[in-house]
């Protein structure tokens, strides 16, 4: 958000015949009684009148256009546990995947549709068979889940089927209006805040329903908007080592690591629990 501009505006002395002032004279007194003679402040011009609003409004629209976001991500609970896997490895050959992803409040059939296939791809790259559905009525009455889980294919090895349910939900949001009206009264020096915390909750099951892993992955997004903000980070960035600098994807980028990366981790300790338990039970 870049820097704002300041108008300043000064008072000069009054000068008798000239811009502002004007010699009137009262009815038909001749110049030589220059006693009878009255000098009346001249009203304000509507030209003048106008260039203010122009420059206000010039001054308004840079500071707007100039502006711009900067958003960073916070992990409040889960997302910055420790995690042992390696995602780049093919830890899921012996899987196969149906991951649920019911559109709610917080998320659109359309991003309910995005984040599935993102899950998606992050699986099929470490080897899992998978398959999606966006359907909201979750694992027992999905006909999805509940058919034959995958077509045959020519897997040496029998694969283990596992059911991956992803909700989302929004914990908290702050949106202070009169915080906007400072940012706008500002010309945006002072930053507009909105906050947002959210929940993505997990749970894993077996194809025959039975639980296997249950968690919440907590995280909070903060939006800074104005030119106070965009110019006080750029500003900074100069002195940030190059893995510190608070770019417009950096939140994005943040959130999505850490998310792939707890996902990849409660996966391989699902298979890990339901390997055991096929072991234990005769």
């Amino acid at each position: 958000m870049k820097p704002g501009f300041e108008c300043s505006c000064s008072m000069r002395p009054a000068r008798r015949g000239l811009v502002g002032y004007d010699a009137v004279q009262v009815g038909s007194v001749s110049a030589s009684h220059p006693s009878e003679t009255s000098i009346l402040p001249k009203p304000p011009s509507w030209v003048d009148a106008v260039r203010r609003a122009r420059w206000r409004s010039v001054r308004a629209l840079l500071m707007f256009g100039l502006s711009g976001c900067v958003q960073v991500y916070q992990p409040l609970s889960g997302l910055h546990q420790p995690v042992v896997i390696d995602t780049r490895a093919p830890n899921f050959e012996d899987v196969k995947l149906t991951i649920l992803c019911p559109p709610g409040e917080a998320l659109t059939y359309p991003e309910a549709s995005t984040l599935c296939q993102r899950v998606e791809v992050l699986f099929e790259n470490q080897g899992a068979q998978v398959r999606t559905s966006l359907s909201p009525r979750g694992f027992a009455d999905d006909s999805l889940v509940n058919q034959d889980a995958f077509e045959a294919t020519d897997d040496a090895a029998p694969r283990m089927s596992l059911v991956m349910e992803l909700e989302t939900r929004e914990t908290y949001r702050d949106n202070d209006l009169l915080n906007w009206a400072m940012c706008v009264g500002s010309f945006t020096l002072v930053p507009g805040i909105t906050e947002l915390n959210f929940a993505q909750d997990i749970v894993i099951r077996d194809d025959s329903g039975f639980l296997l892993l249950r968690d919440s992955l907590e995280g909070r997004l903060i939006r800074r908007f104005g030119a106070g903000a965009w110019v006080g980070n750029r500003v900074v960035n100069l002195v940030r080592k190059p893995e510190d600098k608070i770019k417009p994807e950096t939140a994005s980028e943040d959130l999505s690591g850490d998310m792939y990366r707890q996902l990849s981790q409660l996966l391989f300790n699902a298979k890990m629990r339901r390997r055991t338990l096929n072991e234990v039970v005769p």
